[in-house]
């Protein structure tokens, strides 16, 4: 497997999540259209951003010799590279709403934005455990991500274990899991995430392709008695991505990939306000037609490309830069 093919899916599972919500009726004042359904599919690029999650989490773990008493610094590398960027956002979102407020008396896009449950349970990606509505529709993924990251810091000793019990046990473990009905946020797709953990293990020859293959059934299992036949598809789409040998040459794809975080949790904030400035001059009857949606669709895309990719280079980069100062030795 070549490192190139996981910016390829990034970048991939980001354009289809982009295109789903550049056509929906996540922005105020949009009612789902023809254009939005035959677009609908781009939600399962959530999917496949959590496959890669569960092999390339795993991937870098083993290659820094990962040991429990390398978890702190772990946890600490991982908030890090993603909390400081999704804060920028957040504290963006709310500044406006600050703004707007002083001129008309009203909020722009909130009815209570700043009730303080609300507040701290989307500082704190913690909105599902809070039962409180989320700033930015998308965040909800960094909830998600961040279990995972707890997750895997505790149980990925057990399973590298160098006896083979241990790891069997271990690997039994993660698939029973994937079967509890729990109230985490990491429940609902953790299945997506164990398909790419036992790729790794085969891999690395943790387990033997018999054993990997035996443990793809329940994973799908897991899929089908959840009635969920898209996640399925497109998890088993990046599995087989993971296992092509060769690179997938997609430059466009590959650069995606590579600002694909800044991407996802930009887009949508920069998509609410576009279609604010939209109505504020009258102009969301564009919203109306096939022809002017598609075109507003490219226009709203290229805007968040152009925004993503400065807001990588001054903000998401400084902060990748700065985790991997911090030790995992």
């Amino acid at each position: 497997m070549r490192l190139q093919n996981i910016d390829f899916l990034r970048g991939l599972a980001v354009s289809m999540v982009v295109l789903v919500h550049s056509t929906s009726s996540t922005l105020p004042w949009i009612e789902e259209s023809i254009l939005h359904k035959v677009f609908e599919f781009g939600k399962y690029g959530v999917e496949i951003f959590f496959v890669i999650s569960g092999y390339i989490i795993c991937y870098s773990l083993y290659n820094h010799n990962y040991s429990f008493k390398k978890s702190f610094n772990f946890l600490l590398r991982r908030i890090i590279r993603i909390n400081p960027p999704a804060y920028i956002i957040l504290i963006f979102y709310l500044l406006i709403e600050v703004f707007v407020f002083a001129l008309n008396g009203r909020h722009l896009i909130l009815s209570q934005p700043f009730e303080t449950n609300q507040v701290i349970s989307n500082f704190l990606f913690l909105t599902n455990a809070f039962n409180t509505d989320l700033y930015l529709e998308t965040f909800w993924t960094l909830e998600t991500e961040l279990q995972f990251y707890l997750f895997i810091a505790f149980t990925f000793p057990l399973i590298i274990n160098k006896i083979e019990l241990i790891r069997y046990i271990s690997l039994a473990g993660l698939i029973i899991f994937g079967f509890l009905d729990t109230p985490f946020a990491l429940s609902v797709h953790f299945t997506c995430f164990l398909l790419g953990i036992i790729y790794f293990m085969m891999q690395n020859n943790m387990i033997n392709k018999k054993i990997f293959i035996i443990s793809l059934i329940p994973c799908v299992s897991i899929f089908l008695l959840n009635g969920q036949y898209f996640e399925l598809l497109f998890s088993l789409f990046s599995l087989f991505v993971l296992f092509v040998n060769e690179p997938i040459k997609s430059k466009v794809f590959q650069f995606l990939g590579r600002i694909s975080f800044s991407l996802y949790i930009v887009h949508i904030f920069v998509f609410i306000y576009l279609d604010v400035i939209l109505n504020k001059i009258g102009w969301n009857f564009l919203h109306e037609t096939i022809t002017s949606k598609f075109l507003l669709v490219i226009i709203y895309y290229g805007i968040a490309i152009l925004i993503s990719t400065i807001f990588y280079e001054f903000v998401e980069k400084p902060f990748i830069n700065y985790s991997k100062r911090i030790s995992m030795k």
